[in-house]
């Protein structure tokens, strides 16, 4: 079992207004007593059957993927991390622009933890 101890969100650049052209992003999430759940809010990317343009994409501190590149307007299902630490990868081409993401994670422990930690900025 496991348990919230903070959260913190994530937007694509200017959300809620549009994203720029040419964008790229990278946030590196790290909990070194725990794992790491993300939750999509909002979700508008140019669409794209093999999201070509522009694109979020979750890696997790082993290297696997937790999010494969993902566009369109349909909001991914909430993820959870394998190891402490996920890369957010977000990038936009030269020409259409959407409103973008919002995402909240939320750092979590191992029930029993004696160990408190919290987000901070």
């Amino acid at each position: 079992m496991l348990h919230i101890l903070g959260s913190a969100v994530i937007t694509s650049p200017n959300y809620p207004n549009r994203y720029p052209n040419r964008a790229d992003e990278e946030w590196t999430l790290s909990n070194p007593n725990g794992l790491i759940y993300i939750q999509f809010t909002e979700f508008q990317l140019e669409a794209h059957a093999s999201c070509k343009y522009d694109w979020v994409q979750i890696i997790d501190g082993d290297g696997t993927t937790l999010l494969p590149k993902s566009c369109g307007g349909r909001v991914p299902a909430a993820i959870m991390s394998k190891t402490g630490e996920a890369v957010v990868k977000f990038h936009s081409d030269y020409s259409v622009v959407r409103k973008g993401f919002r995402l909240q994670y939320s750092y979590k422990g191992k029930y029993g933890s004696n160990r408190e930690y919290r987000i901070s900025f």
